[in-house]
């Protein structure tokens, strides 16, 4: 009876794993038919950003949840996927709410191990969910017209009005959830940490893009048109949203985790002189616009000029100081290269040199050992080993 009972255990688990399989399969293949559909009716580039946007928590959510399948992160991001398609899909407006509410609740909540930071917040993760399932319901059936038509809500509920005042609780529950990502990044060890930081690098670059298209957009009548730089900052604005699922499927998979840093400083350069350049091109549009009413066509071509000419200079002294504060080992490592280069000009005894070289290397890359091995020309015979 012992040497039947392993035999008995393995159907049950193979079984459990093909429905597992079966089901993430499933899930991948629903939002793959609804985003070539959204492809093939995409009316603009606002459209295909927005079927990339999906593409990304499809294909991050996918990947996850078949390296990863205990993972409720991963699943998170597939169902968020989903939620997102079934917007299209089904004939309910309260479709968002679910990929929204599970964003900014589960995901900071779950993030990146896949359970709680502790037992103290499974009342909050259950408040979260009620609430989520209360809006879309009250979202669904609680308006007596459809918005995006004004048609008759075929669903209309008269009581369901009463749930509406719960929105209020959405931006709440928000702060909370965001709040429980800081006290698991304050208790968390090195490794943690890092991958709570690509999710926090995420989100305030999706935030700072966002702001500057919002605030460039102010009565701006090229806001709608894609064709001008303002236009496509708005449609970027939207697709800068994957780099929430990207982020985390590097943190997760701890794939590249440590170039936090650099990727940090990079975007912050980029972000300031985006908003510089654009600011630019505004200004001489506005500028250009009052001495040449008549030219339109010249006063958008010199701003374009204009952006043009100001963004490498720009982007190199932007990038220095964000190096100097965010990226402080690069910043370090730069300068002591510039010394070792300055000092190579001047001096040409060996033994210096080598002793720099040492130096340097110690101070940019931070071996755990280093050998130099030093060629007497004259003799032809090498001399003692230098070692760091």
């Amino acid at each position: 009876m012992n040497q039947l009972s392993p035999d008995m255990n393995v159907m049950p688990r193979a079984r459990r794993l093909t429905t597992r399989a079966l089901l993430t399969w499933t899930l991948i293949a629903i939002n793959a038919v609804v985003l070539g559909v959204f492809l093939v009716f995409a009316d603009d580039f606002s459209d295909i950003t927005g079927a990339l946007l999906l593409a990304s928590f499809v294909v991050v959510g996918g990947v996850l949840v078949l390296k990863l399948p205990n993972n409720s992160v991963a699943w998170l991001l597939l169902v968020i996927a989903t939620g997102w398609s079934s917007t299209f899909i089904l004939p309910f407006e309260g479709g968002w709410v679910i990929p929204l509410g599970l964003m900014s609740t589960q995901l900071l909540l779950r993030f990146p191990s896949g359970s709680l930071p502790s037992q103290r917040w499974k009342w909050f993760s259950v408040a979260t969910i009620v609430l989520i399932a209360a809006l879309t319901f009250t979202v669904s059936v609680g308006d007596p017209r459809l918005e995006e038509t004004n048609e008759v809500n075929p669903y209309y509920i008269a009581w369901a009005k009463v749930f509406f005042p719960l929105i209020l609780l959405q931006p709440v529950f928000m702060i909370v959830s965001a709040v429980s990502l800081i006290v698991r990044y304050r208790r968390a060890g090195m490794v943690e940490r890092e991958q709570i930081r690509w999710l926090a690098w995420a989100a305030g670059t999706v935030t700072a893009i966002y702001t500057v298209t919002l605030l460039l957009s102010i009565n701006s009548p090229w806001a709608s048109d894609t064709s001008t730089p303002i236009g496509l900052l708005q449609a970027l604005s939207l697709a800068s949203f994957a780099l929430v699922p990207l982020s985390i499927g590097v943190a997760v998979l701890k794939y590249r985790l440590y170039e936090i840093d650099r990727l940090i400083s990079r975007t912050t350069s980029y972000t300031i002189v985006t908003g510089l350049v654009l600011g630019t091109f505004g200004a001489v549009i506005a500028l250009g616009s009052r001495l040449l009413p008549a030219s339109s066509t010249l006063t958008v071509a010199a701003a374009t000029l204009a952006a043009v000419a100001a963004f490498r200079p720009l982007l190199k002294r932007v990038q220095a100081i964000v190096d100097k504060r965010f990226n402080r080992e690069r910043y370090n490592a730069a300068l002591t290269l510039d010394a070792f280069g300055e000092r190579l000009r001047d001096v040409v005894d060996t033994e210096t040199v080598a002793d720099s070289l040492m130096a340097a290397v110690g101070v940019t890359l931070a071996p755990s050992h280093a050998t130099l091995w030093l060629r007497d020309t004259g003799r032809q015979e090498e001399t003692a080993p230098r070692t760091l």
